[in-house]
């Protein structure tokens, strides 16, 4: 199997994953040993709603911040063209069992939500469509 093909099966099989439900925040991460440095920092992730009274408009605004990554859109990870080793990735955002919104947005806001619980899991995604860390959090829509 080609390097091309190879990504292809990869980038299906997280497309798959997330549209069918996979919750890939529980998975357990790849075995393998990180240094951690200051030249090779782990990947942190915090979201947040803000503010959280807009569930009164049946929508949730998530607010994200992350370390130790440069946000890229999806379309331009792996794109180091500038000779740097800097780890990439870009956020997917996902409410419930919908579908992922893959962007290098750190704020983004759900609208015309209907009533009753709702999980909103922002996952971090680095090269290699690799999960790298996620983060849910919980919003009740009166």
């Amino acid at each position: 199997m080609g390097v091309s093909n190879f990504r292809i099966f990869v980038a299906v099989s997280v497309f798959c994953s997330l549209l069918f439900g996979v919750n890939l925040w529980q998975a357990k991460p790849p075995q393998q040993t990180t240094i951690v440095s200051a030249s090779n920092p782990v990947p942190q992730l915090e979201a947040e709603l803000v503010p959280p009274a807009k569930a009164l408009a049946r929508s949730a605004t998530v607010n994200v911040k992350v370390h130790g990554v440069r946000l890229v859109e999806p379309s331009h990870l792996g794109d180091g063209g500038n000779g740097t080793t800097e780890k990439q990735a870009y956020l997917s955002y996902r409410i419930d069992d919908g579908p992922g919104i893959a962007t290098a947005a750190t704020y983004l806001s759900f609208h015309n939500l209907p009533s009753g619980d709702h999980r909103i899991t922002v996952t971090l995604v680095g090269t290699h469509l690799i999960p790298l860390i996620s983060h849910g959090v919980k919003v009740a829509i009166p």
